[in-house]
């Protein structure tokens, strides 16, 4: 009876050698090109339908990043909060726009930096949120005069240039970010049947070569 052949005998062989290097450098690229890919769309998502919006200004109304149409990332909260300057001052010109279209519906602003600076002013001279209580003509006055003269600043300026003139003393909303992590059953799953796949690969060539599936 001739003895079946071992993995050991296969080991003197270049073409053995040579097919085990392939197998191993195969593994390594698709389970690399196969995270590469899966961590750039991002293990850790914002979740749109708990993640709440709190306007300051307006009807000071709350909603969700879902129900307000608004397209969040995570790389949009450094250290998962909210922070107001990097946000606005970010390509969030869209979003920021959204936002304040549901905090003040009869909003009259068609620039986002106008606005923060209207309500930075309000905010400054104290007649922010004053419907109801009289506002004196010296508070009224500064207000009129510093958005003159900000207006005045930023003549034939536009987009994020004007930033250079807001304080962000004032946030007009708040973020309160949610995550999930939806991408995390991807990761596993794909890198499980990866490395099944490969094993099976593996467990076919040692059955057509030594015969069996399991050898020594």
């Amino acid at each position: 009876m001739v003895s079946k052949k071992s993995i050991s005998d296969l080991e003197d062989k270049a073409w053995y050698r040579f097919i085990k290097l392939v197998f191993v450098f195969a593994l390594v690229f698709i389970l690399g090109a196969f995270n590469i890919i899966v961590f750039s769309s991002g293990i850790k998502h914002v979740d749109l339908s708990k993640t709440v919006i709190r306007c300051n200004i307006g009807n000071k109304d709350i909603f969700t990043a879902e129900s307000g149409s608004l397209s969040l990332e995570d790389q949009d909260f450094p250290q998962d909060e909210f922070d107001y300057r990097i946000f606005f001052d970010g390509s969030h010109d869209l979003e920021v726009g959204r936002i304040l279209y549901i905090c003040l519906p009869k909003n009259t602003f068609t620039d986002i930096y106008d606005a923060q600076k209207y309500e930075e002013l309000e905010n400054a001279d104290g007649i922010l949120g004053q419907k109801n209580t009289p506002i004196s003509s010296d508070a009224m006055s500064s207000f009129i005069n510093d958005y003159g003269d900000y207006r005045q600043q930023v003549s034939g300026l536009f987009g994020d240039i004007k930033t250079k003139y807001l304080d962000f003393s004032f946030n007009m909303f708040d973020i309160k970010p949610v995550f999930d992590y939806s991408g995390a059953p991807l990761f596993f799953s794909g890198n499980f049947i990866i490395l099944i796949f490969f094993e099976i690969i593996r467990r076919s060539f040692y059955y057509v070569v030594l015969g069996s599936i399991l050898p020594k």
